[in-house]
């Protein structure tokens, strides 16, 4: 008998709590369509924000793809099927410049946007400008791909040393040893490093290069030739 009163009494329970539950979703019908609606719409909203971010991605890659080939275009006056030539130094400057800057304007943010800054850098740096190249790696430096914002500090402090800032280059390349990435490990930074060094201060020169002669790999290559060249120099 109480076995069977606890089966009532749960039965009873469970009736009960499914009372409440129809008795709330009949009283706040509307509350609970409103919210299944919105939930829906983030859902869908989610979906296409995806889709337009994907297209975006994708979009930017081309736009990117198309104008670094300009970037590497050639000024020449044969016409060679399946490369890109130009008929004078300014038309290459132009076209390449309008591809990179639509790039910034229509991808803000994005990676693309920052090696489109980078790109302009190594154009401006081409024609000996160096106050509007730094500007330009300056800007890649601080945006949004790691792996163009160092390559944008390696080519700042490239340009820096051939100008006689080899104080200022060093900065650059310390972090880039301090912070190494895919496209510029750190051996290849200390290699750019110990060229500083060359001159004023080949000892030092020496023991970088050795260290990284250590190195398996690429790097430990061209440090053994620059510490061959080196040694040929002194």
């Amino acid at each position: 008998m109480a076995k069977l009163n606890r089966k009532s009494l749960k039965r009873n329970l469970f009736v009960e709590e499914v009372g409440h539950q129809v008795g709330y979703l009949t009283e706040h019908r509307n509350t609970v369509i409103l919210a299944a609606a919105i939930a829906l719409a983030l859902i869908v909203g989610a979906g296409s924000f995806w889709s337009y971010q994907q297209a975006k991605t994708v979009e930017s890659r081309q736009a990117l793809n198309k104008a670094v080939d300009l970037f590497h275009g050639s000024v020449s006056l044969e016409n060679r099927p399946g490369y890109i030539n130009y008929a004078t130094t300014l038309e290459r400057i132009r076209r390449v410049s309008e591809a990179m800057e639509a790039i910034i304007a229509d991808y803000s943010g994005r990676p693309q946007s920052t090696a489109a800054e980078y790109y302009l850098g190594l154009l401006d740096s081409e024609q000996d400008k160096a106050e509007e190249a730094t500007k330009r790696f300056q800007t890649a430096i601080n945006g949004s791909d790691a792996e163009y914002a160092a390559l944008a500090r390696m080519a700042l402090g490239d340009m820096l040393h051939q100008s006689g800032k080899s104080d200022d280059a060093r900065k650059h390349y310390d972090q880039l040893i301090a912070k190494p990435t895919r496209v510029v490990p750190k051996g290849r930074a200390q290699i750019a490093l110990a060229h500083t060094y060359a001159s004023s201060d080949p000892a030092k020169a020496r023991e970088i290069l050795t260290e990284v002669q250590q190195e398996a790999g690429p790097a430990g290559i061209l440090a053994a030739t620059a510490l061959q060249e080196l040694m040929e120099g002194s």
